[in-house]
Order: structure tokens, then sequence, then C-alpha cells
């Protein structure tokens, strides 16, 4: 066999030889673009709190950017995701009554536990879950502590307190310690042993950043979770969050720019509706003045809308039309809309509400992209946040003889006694027959159990709605009131059969 020798007589490697790419040039547009690199952590710190701040001005003041925040937060989380425990019988060697009664228990010391779980007693866990989305995706992260304390108004002591982002940082005498990044503290492998959080001042004064006006809280403590920092990772090593509006935030920006200017030019154009065409501008503006104070060269005067000029001869009216915006102001904002909706992933008429000259199937195909993005990040924080707090609580419910166990063996099976599924509110759908038929079908073809349709109904699952059903048939039969489709069966039950009489 002959090998392909280079001149030193070695063989040629794969893949020696490859073309030049363009990407690469320094001609034409990419003349001037060199993109300049971060060169250090504080750096690229000071970089990230610049776009946060910038982040959250757009969110407070510009509608389209508090907009999308909102819709992703409303659609995720909504009033709050909710566990559906799903435990294995075999796993755990029970009987599946066994495990139906735990999943009861279950259910009901979470139902318990949501609606005091905040550490200032003011928002539910659903709240709790809402702010956080908000601020995963306008600050880029969002930072949660859990802590214990018991208290006479709730059975838990399992508490949580959410934390602005901008407070975990860095300390400014730690800026050279190796191990903490942007202000968390990491061992040899990455992983976060302590966070450093600054503290509040009580007179809400500016506390300066030296580590004395800090807490170094511990990641966790033992088994048990302490911080909650979550954000989504798109990049290698990466230790923080950034916004969802950073790749696009100076068209944001811009485009507001825009809208203000274009919204000024209106009003001024509105409001300067008439020029008279005089041979003394001088005289035709005084006769408009109800003040001695009068500037000869004062040519332009405020008028009362609606107000009535008698000119003299020789000055001639002319009314200005405010002819703005202009016939390619709407599709340059939609273009821009786009370019938005592209950075956030979600469609343009689900992002923006934007339904105008759409089809019909147009609307469902955006729908269904819309949600893909939506219930990835809805699974991200169910299976992640959500499922870390619930496995605490049934902890301590299990510590504190809440849940009652058929087996002594919690800890040796954790995982399986507190695996949950995390459902939020359903879709919805344009064509809801449709989407009706098309469970029924699954459900009879076996790919589709009843449990998960009711639940992505906005159902709280097949156990308690048949419970449901049972109770109300029951009234219904005690009432005499007819059962829709018992009437028909009744007259078919009372029908002879056929050639029977003959």
């Amino acid at each position: 066999m002959t090998k392909l020798l280079d001149y030193n007589g070695r063989p040629i490697a794969n893949g020696v030889f490859s073309y030049k790419r363009d990407a690469a040039k320094r001609t034409g547009a990419l003349a001037n673009w060199t993109p300049r690199k971060v060169y250090s952590r504080d750096q690229e710190a000071r970089e990230r709190s610049d776009i946060i701040a910038r982040s959250i001005n757009l969110i407070n003041d510009d509608p389209h950017a508090a907009g999308v925040v909102d819709a992703f937060a409303t659609t995720i989380i909504g009033a709050g995701l909710k566990p559906i425990p799903s435990l294995n019988s075999d796993a755990l060697g029970l009987t599946k009554d066994e495990v139906k009664n735990i999943e009861t228990q279950q259910k009901q010391i979470y139902k318990e536990y949501s609606l005091r779980p905040d550490a200032s007693m003011k928002m539910t866990d659903g709240e709790i879950q809402f702010l956080k989305c908000r601020c995963l995706f306008g600050f880029g992260e969002s930072l949660e502590i859990l802590s214990y304390r018991e208290t006479p108004y709730r059975r838990f002591g399992t508490q949580s307190q959410v934390i602005n982002p901008e407070r975990l940082k860095t300390p400014a005498d730690k800026i050279n310690d190796g191990n903490i990044r942007d202000g968390i503290e990491v061992d040899k492998w990455g992983v976060p042993v302590y966070y450093w959080i600054k503290k509040a001042s009580k007179t809400g004064q500016f506390l300066s950043d030296s580590s004395d006006n800090f807490v170094r809280v511990p990641a966790r403590k033992g088994h048990r979770i302490v911080v909650l920092h979550d954000y989504i990772t798109k990049d290698p090593e990466q230790m923080r969050g950034y916004p969802i509006l950073a790749p696009a935030m100076r068209t944001f920006r811009e485009f507001g720019d825009l809208i203000g200017a274009e919204l000024t030019s209106n009003v001024v154009t509105s409001a300067l509706s008439l020029f008279v065409e005089s041979e003394n501008p001088g005289t035709v503006a005084n006769a408009f003045m109800n003040t001695d104070d009068y500037d000869e060269d004062d040519r332009m005067q405020e008028m009362t809308p609606g107000q009535v000029w008698y000119g003299s001869p020789g000055e001639k009216p002319h009314l200005l039309g405010a002819n703005r915006p202009g016939n390619t102001f709407e599709p340059f904002t939609r273009l821009l809309k786009k370019a938005f909706s592209s950075a956030t992933g979600i469609p343009l008429p689900v992002l923006f509400k934007d339904i105008d000259g759409i089809s019909f199937a147009g609307f469902r195909a955006a729908m269904l992209e819309a949600w893909r993005v939506y219930t990835y990040h809805r699974t991200r924080i169910g299976s992640k946040d959500c499922q870390t707090k619930y496995n605490m609580v049934m902890e301590e419910a299990y510590l504190k003889d809440f849940l009652n166990l058929p087996k002594d063996d919690f800890y040796e099976n954790m995982a399986a006694y507190t695996n949950a599924d995390w459902y939020g509110a359903p879709k919805g759908d344009i064509e809801p027959y449709k989407a009706i038929q098309a469970d029924i079908m699954k459900f009879k073809a076996g790919v589709k159990p009843l449990e998960r349709i009711i639940l992505e109904d906005g159902g709280p699952g097949v156990l308690e709605v048949a419970t449901q059903i049972e109770d109300e048939l029951r009234i219904y039969k005690e009432k005499n009131i007819p059962i829709l489709g018992e009437e028909k069966k009744e007259v078919e039950e009372v029908q002879p059969e056929r050639g029977q009489d003959e």
C-alpha cells in the first residue's frame, strides 16, 4: 500500500489541507470588524453589570421590553407550577394502593406549604416562582435563599427568600482571589461552595464593596440546599446569567428612540396647524399676544385650539397637514419586531400579540413554535428549582410525621419518594374541538394516559376528577335530575328486539 509522504518523508496526516474562510478576511465590510475580548473576571463582571442595568431600564421604561419579559413569566409560570407526585410502586416495593395513599398525602402537604413559603409571609409559592422567572429573563438569573425557621403561623419551617441578583458580587478586597468568580466561591472542580451576597443597609444608604459588608452564604449545609442560583447556561465555564434582551438590546433602545421621535413629531405637527403669510410677520405675531412683553423678532406664537383669527389684507393663512408617519414606517417597525422575535425565540404574532394580516394556519404554527420554547423553560425550572424545594419540604414532612410511609426507608429511596412532574396552565388551542378529539384518539390508542390529558388541560388529576364526577352523579340521581346520555339508553332498553312479536 502506497503512503503519501511530505517533504521530510513523514506520512501526511488527514485534514492537513483546508480552505481559507471569508469570515476571517479583513477587507470590505469586515475590514474594521475586530471584536474585543474580555481578559479578566473583574472586567467581565463589570460588563455584565452594565448589561443588566440597561436591561432593567428597558423593562421599566420601554413597553415592548416590558411586554417580552411579562409574556415569558405569565406563560411559563402564570399562577405557579404545581407538582403531581409520580411514584413507582415497583421501585419502592409497595402496592398500588400504598403508592396512591402516599401521593395523596404529598399533594396535601405541598398545597399547605405553598400558601406560606415566603420568609416575609407575603407571597405564595406560585408568586415566588413568577418573581423568580421575571428575574431570570430580566436580570439573567434568579437568586433564592432557603432557610429554616419555626413560626406559630405555619407547620413547615422551610422558608424562601428571593434576593436581588445584583447583590451577588465579588468584594473589592477579594478581586484577586482566584476561587471567587463574580461573587461565587468555587472549589477546584468549579462547584459553588459559597455565595458572597452584599448586605442591605437598614437606612437604605449605600454600603461600600468591602468584604465586611457581605454575607458569605454556604451553597448547602450537608445535603440541604441553601442557595438556589438559576440561570440559562449558554457558554462553557459560565457562572452568571445574561438577560434575554441582551442580544437585541441596542435594537430595542434605538427602536424606542424611533417611536419616541415619531410620536414627538406627530404632536408638534398637529399643534402647528396654521402658518400665516404676511409682509410684516412681527405685527401678525403681536396680534396673538396677550401681554405687553413682546419681542419683534418672535415669529412663532402659541394658539389655543379652535381659536378664530381675523386677518388683514395681504395676510394669507396656510393649513399644515400632519402627514406622519410615512408609508414605510409600519413595514420598518415590523422588521425590527421580527429581530426581537428572533432574539427571544418567540414568533412575532405571539410575542407582540400582533395578529393583523396573519392567516389561521400561520397563527397556529406560531403558537406551536412559541409553546416549544415555553415548554423548554417550564420543564427546566420545574425539574431544577421547584423540585429542589419540593424535596426539602417532603423531607421535613417525613421528619415531622406529616408523611406516613409503609416502610422506614425514606433516605434510602429519597429520589423515588419525591419524584414528581410539574405542570402549569394549559397552552390553550384555537381549535379546542380538534384538540379534544386528538387527545381521545391518543388515549384510545394507548399512547397518552388520561392523567396527563387532565393535567395538561389544567385539571388536578385523574383521581380527583373521577371522585368529583362520582359525587356529582350521586347528587344528580338524588335530585332526580336526568343525566346526559341516560335518556337515550333507557329508550333503547324498552324497545323490543326486531322480530320478537312477529
